[in-house]
């Protein structure tokens, strides 16, 4: 849509014309006033030395003046032309330009105007012509004029004005037309040029971030690689099945990576949803009778890829060695202020836990080479809470 303080591509193409046609009178003009003024001198033709020079002085000035308004150019042009014509009629009959000048009124009215405006310059026209015949009848001079001949020049003055400012005005109304659909078409293909780069500027960014995940992903395969390869080097010695416990590890740190893939904004790992998923796979393909973790959050924690993926090792660890013991453990989820995570690991109060199995779940995690950034606490049972173990990641 255009906006409303938008120049009108007609008009300015109609202002630009008329200046420069204005210009053009005020050079080439010469060629005929310095004959005209000069012819009349000569015949004491004083009133039309007096005209013209109005008029030259009229067009050199709107033709120069660059503040003047369209509207004000156009009047002064059609004025001009219509009073030219009307001095050289009224002194020098049907001899002189005198009709010329009138037609010429019609035309740039026809050209430049509204549709009132040459209705205005020909009815105008019609009138002088009136005038001028009623004069002749009257007894005024008129240089071998009637009224008859006055009649006869005035009504093909006006059909020819009216023919003629028939046609311009249909082609001024079809130039019209064809510069504002330019126009509109001009705006639209703006319009899709800039919906263009808007779309290039998104798929710009998302090969970006589409790179940018991918370094990342390169980045973060080549660390879990390291880590599996560092897991793999540290199994216990005590381990009775090195092999589940490895593999263990590595779909703990599988799924971390699933969980930073599916999130968009933003790379930090969810504490409550990583520890929960943790519990659902502690709890799998376990026969005759699943195990059940109950997890209860108390605050909403991020970490980041790096910690998380060391904290669910650990996690997966003591749940492995927890379910082995009894099928129920509870699970809470305590934040730090923002700086930190606490995930207690608890069996249900009066559950019989052989002495040991926590410390020694303990000592064949990882943990050894984590801390001080993880670690894991033993818990003994108080308070109406059985014994378990907390597992602590400080960021």
């Amino acid at each position: 849509m255009k906006a409303a303080n938008a120049p009108d591509p007609a008009k300015a193409e109609q202002d630009a014309t008329l200046s420069r046609l204005l210009r053009f009178f005020a050079f080439g003009g010469l060629v005929a006033y310095v004959p005209s003024v000069w012819l009349s001198v000569v015949e004491g033709l004083w009133v039309l030395v007096v005209v013209d020079t109005l008029a030259y002085l009229v067009v050199i000035a709107a033709a120069f003046i660059p503040s003047m308004r369209f509207g004000f150019k156009l009047s002064v042009v059609v004025a001009v032309s219509m009073g030219v014509g009307v001095a050289v009629l009224v002194q020098t009959g049907p001899f002189g330009a005198g009709y010329i000048w009138l037609l010429a009124a019609m035309v740039l009215s026809a050209l430049f105007g509204r549709s009132a405006a040459p209705v205005a310059v020909i009815s105008l026209s019609t009138g002088i012509m009136l005038a001028w015949g009623v004069a002749v009848a009257l007894g005024a001079p008129g240089f071998g004029s009637s009224p008859v001949s006055v009649a006869i020049i005035g009504s093909n003055l006006l059909i020819i004005g009216i023919a003629l400012t028939m046609v311009i005005r249909q082609l001024m109304s079809r130039l019209e037309s064809s510069l504002a659909e330019r126009e509109r078409i001009g705006i639209a293909l703006e319009r899709e040029l800039e919906e263009t780069r808007r779309v290039g500027m998104e798929l710009e960014r998302a090969v970006d971030f589409k790179e940018m995940l991918l370094r990342e992903l390169h980045h973060r395969v080549k660390n879990n690689m390291q880590v599996v390869l560092s897991i793999i080097g540290l199994a216990h010695e005590g381990d009775p099945d090195p092999v589940a416990t490895a593999g263990r590890r590595v779909r703990a740190l599988a799924l971390v990576n699933e969980l930073v893939l599916s999130r968009t904004d933003s790379a930090a790992v969810d504490a409550g949803e990583l520890m929960k998923a943790l519990a659902g796979r502690a709890c799998e393909n376990r026969f005759p009778a699943a195990p059940a973790v109950r997890t209860a959050e108390h605050a909403v924690v991020g970490l980041d890829p790096q910690s998380a993926g060391l904290a669910a090792v650990l996690a997966s660890d003591m749940l492995a060695a927890m379910v082995a013991v009894h099928r129920g453990i509870d699970m809470t989820l305590r934040g730090d202020g923002g700086r930190g995570l606490a995930v207690d690991l608890r069996f249900p109060p009066g559950v019989r836990v052989p002495a040991g199995v926590m410390e020694s779940a303990i000592e064949r995690s990882l943990v050894g080479a984590l801390r001080p950034e993880l670690d894991l606490v033993p818990l003994p049972g108080d308070g109406g809470e059985g014994p378990g173990v907390r597992l602590l990641v400080r960021q």
